[in-house]
């Protein structure tokens, strides 16, 4: 499956909003029965519905991010890009680099932590590893900073890992990219 995302100067693409309903249900009770593993805390879900809304809010709220963005650091670390922007000189012009076909994968560990009143609290380890793999894109730089990405494809793949097992592992949608996806912020290459 294509999206095409015509997306306007400064909209952002949300990583939640790609994700269809059932994969997003599918995380949510892999989370909650990760929770439910642990004898105290499954008690208290059965005993405080509310544990189990919020629970599933913070869920929520870490489904929630920018994957180009996400995904954008592998291109700020990359050595060849650094060097390519060393060689095009030090000008307030920017530099367009068209990239070859190439993947690149991020993991992240939001921090689900449930506290209750000031003695219990419990961590849930969950973690998140997405994986893009981009076909025709062109990079633009600017003063070091990566400015934003344009043209090409980009089919997005998830791996949820619970308690560092993986649980779900799924193609998410292939992204054909906007002329020019800006980033919020410029992103600094390191």
């Amino acid at each position: 499956m294509t999206l095409t995302t015509e997306t306007p100067a400064g909209e952002v693409i949300w990583f939640d909003d790609l994700i269809d309903a059932d994969t997003r249900a599918e995380i949510e009770a892999e989370v909650i029965e990760a929770a439910n593993r642990d004898r105290v805390l499954r008690d208290l879900i059965l005993t405080t519905p509310i544990l189990r809304s919020a629970i599933l809010r913070a869920v929520r709220t870490a489904l929630h991010f920018d994957p180009l963005v996400l995904l954008a650091d592998g291109w700020c670390t990359a050595k060849d890009i650094r060097t390519a922007c060393r060689e095009g000189g030090k000008t307030d012009a920017p530099i367009v680099l068209k990239l070859s076909s190439h993947s690149i994968e991020r993991d992240i560990h939001p921090a689900i932590k449930v506290t209750i009143g000031f003695e219990k609290s419990f961590d849930l380890d969950v973690g998140l590893s997405l994986a893009g793999t981009f076909d025709g894109i062109a990079l633009t730089i600017r003063d070091s900073k990566l400015e934003s990405v344009g043209a090409g494809t980009c089919a997005l793949a998830l791996l949820v890992r619970v308690a560092g097992r993986p649980v779900i592992s799924r193609d998410i949608k292939t992204l054909d990219l906007p002329p020019e996806y800006r980033f919020a912020q410029p992103l600094a290459l390191r």
